[in-house]
């Protein structure tokens, strides 16, 4: 069964929010740091916008993706690199980059 990229891209939109916020000492931490430069909670959500984009197009460019990686966990990884290292400069080629990283390791 083939599925809508859309479909995909916001499946893991959902998952990279929830990841991103449901660790409240990462999130708030995250947040005190950056949220000026973000503008609030509405420019968080756009970067976890383009954060999930930038994980969308890592798993297309790896042919039947769903087989050759374990979603759950490379979606963690790849939440752990937002909270750890991304900031209001992070450009769409690092988010690419730390999505296959994610992407490869599990």
């Amino acid at each position: 069964m083939k599925t809508n990229k859309a479909v995909i891209n916001l499946e893991n939109a959902v998952a990279i929010s929830a990841g991103f916020h449901s660790d409240i000492k990462k999130y708030n931490r995250f947040y005190e740091k950056h949220a000026d430069a973000f503008e609030g909670f509405p420019g968080i959500w756009r970067f976890i916008v383009r954060a999930s984009n930038a994980f969308t197009h890592a798993e297309n460019e790896t042919k039947d993706t769903w087989n050759n990686h374990d979603w759950i966990s490379s979606i963690d990884a790849f939440v752990s690199f937002l909270h750890f290292r991304a900031d209001s400069y992070t450009s769409d080629k690092e988010l690419l980059s730390w999505a296959r990283t994610a992407i490869q390791k599990n």
